[in-house]
Parts: structure tokens; sequence; C-alpha cells
């Protein structure tokens, strides 16, 4: 748990009260990101999960990639069926998830009057020298709310989660053959 300080405390308390109301951007919550970037940075890489984008994939792959990737033998195979396309792109996920990617999520537990919480989300992406961008996502009730937002905006938010998509929802990104 973080040790706000004494001044933000009346705007965290009216930060959980908003999010517990249904509120995912309530006011204040600028002056709040802004005091965690600066004083708070390490706790947000004490604790975060990589993360991949379903977006990551808008475009890239088609049947002559797979063709290639498998030393596809036409001769061996009567056809790539959707099955193949989808296993392909799981492993390409996890590839980007083990090795490419450099954006976490990360919550942050806050605590209001009255024992209320709410926990402020946000994905972090590291850039090196350049230093870390956050995208503050909003606040919400509880962590789970936070993550559910994540899958439904495509955010897979680790291996689990990579499995656990439809493939439906992945072989969308595919480029069929004409």
């Amino acid at each position: 748990m973080i040790d706000f300080p004494e001044e933000l405390k009346p705007t965290i308390n009216q930060i959980v009260e908003a999010a517990n109301l249904g509120e995912i951007s309530p006011k204040g919550l600028e002056k709040l990101h802004d005091w965690l970037e600066e004083n708070y940075l390490q706790t947000v890489f004490d604790n975060f999960e990589m993360v991949v984008f379903l977006d990551d994939l808008d475009g890239l792959y088609d049947d002559l990639e797979l063709r290639d990737f498998q030393g596809y033998n036409e001769n061996e195979f009567s056809e790539i069926t959707d099955e193949l396309r989808y296993q392909f792109l799981l492993d390409k996920l996890k590839q980007r998830l083990f090795n490419d990617t450099d954006i976490a999520f990360h919550s942050i537990e806050l605590s209001g009057a009255n024992n209320t919480k709410a926990f402020l989300g946000c994905l972090v992406q590291a850039a090196g020298m350049h230093g870390d961008f956050f995208n503050w996502i909003g606040i919400f009730p509880t962590e789970e709310g936070f993550e559910q937002y994540l899958k439904k905006n495509g955010v897979l938010l680790n291996e689990e989660g990579i499995y656990k998509v439809k493939p439906a929802d992945i072989l969308k990104y595919w480029i069929k053959e004409k």
C-alpha cells in the first residue's frame, strides 16, 4: 500500500467514492497521476505483468507465411485449416508476450473513507533512456474490473489470457487467400 501525502488524501477519498459510483475518470485524477509518476514510479515496476494486444496481429499474417513457416508441402497437406492458422497466431502472441513486448499493466490500490477501496489502472511502456510512458486507463471499484476492462478492449494479460481468446476473435486478423 502506498503511503500518500496528507494533501492528496481528500482527493483520493473523492476518487474512491466516484469509482464506487461507477465513474471511470473522476475529477482530481490528473493530480494523483502526476504525483505517482514523479514519486512512486518504482512501485509500478515491482509488481507488473506484461501484455500484448490482439490488434498487434492486424493484417500481418496470411497463408503464404504459414506455408513458409511450416515448410508446407502441398503434396503432404490438402489445405491449411483455421486450426493451423489459430495455432500459428497463438504462437505469435506468445512470442510477442515473452520476447517483444515492453508494455505492462499495473493497478494501484487506493483506500478511501470508511474502508472503501478502488483501483487505479494503467499501462506502462518502458522506453529505455527516454523514460517510461504511462497510459492511465481509469479508476475501478475492483482490480478484477480493471482486468475485465482491458480484456474487453483486446489486451491479453498473460500467457493464460492468450489461451482464453476464442479462435474467431483471433482469426479475424488473418488475411485469407482470395
